[in-house]
Order: C-alpha cells, then structure tokens, then sequence
C-alpha cells in the first residue's frame, strides 16, 4: 500500500528561493533527459542511467521518474 502526506514546508524567503531554483533545475534536468530518451528511443531506467553515466542521487531519481513516466 502506497500512504501519501502533503505537508506544508515552512521556510524563511531566502531557503524559499533556493528551493525553488533547486526545483526549478530538477525540472529542466527532467526536461531534458526526457528529450535525449526520446530522441534515442531509449526509456529503461538503466538504460537512461548508463547512457547518461550520472551517478547524483538527485539525478538518479530524475532518470527513474522520466523512465517511468
């Protein structure tokens, strides 16, 4: 079974921002790793993952994201 909670992150406008651009850079990192996959026909997670060679958690959460989408 899958339990999903929204939660409400409280934080001071500077730590707002960077998480925006954080977010805002995941986004267009997805963005692209979504084009190459399709430009490559490539769409296995591993498959993204060893064309790309990204080691970065947060990368790596990207390739399995855009993989399963």
């Amino acid at each position: 079974m899958k339990v999903i909670a929204q939660v409400k992150i409280e934080t001071a406008p500077q730590q707002a921002n960077a998480l925006k651009r954080t977010l805002e850079a995941a986004s267009a990192a997805a963005n692209d790793i979504r084009d190459r996959a399709w430009d490559a026909k490539t769409f296995r997670h591993y498959d993204l993952h060893e064309r790309f060679n990204q080691a970065a958690q947060v990368t790596v959460r990207i390739i399995a994201k855009v993989s399963s989408a």
